[in-house]
This record gives structure tokens, C-alpha cells and sequence, in this order.
């Protein structure tokens, strides 16, 4: 979980080089949150 202190964890992407993925034609990237819910 990034609660305390692993709020402070790096858990990003860097950078995206150009020319390396032909998954977005014009480039850019995605971002894709994951969460897990659990009762209370």
C-alpha cells in the first residue's frame, strides 16, 4: 500500500524514448491505476 512511508517510494516511469513503441502512433504514453478494495 502506498500509505506511511512507502508514500515516499518511487513508483513512476522515468521516461518514454522516442522511436521505441509502435503501440501509440503519434507517441505518449498510458497511465493505468490499480486498486484493490476491501471491506471495511
Amino acid at each position: 500500500m502506498l500509505e506511511g512511508p512507502s508514500r515516499h517510494w518511487f513508483h513512476g516511469v522515468d521516461r518514454i524514448l522516442p522511436g521505441t513503441s509502435t503501440l501509440l502512433p503519434e507517441g505518449g504514453r498510458f497511465n493505468l491505476t490499480l486498486r484493490r478494495v476491501t471491506a471495511l
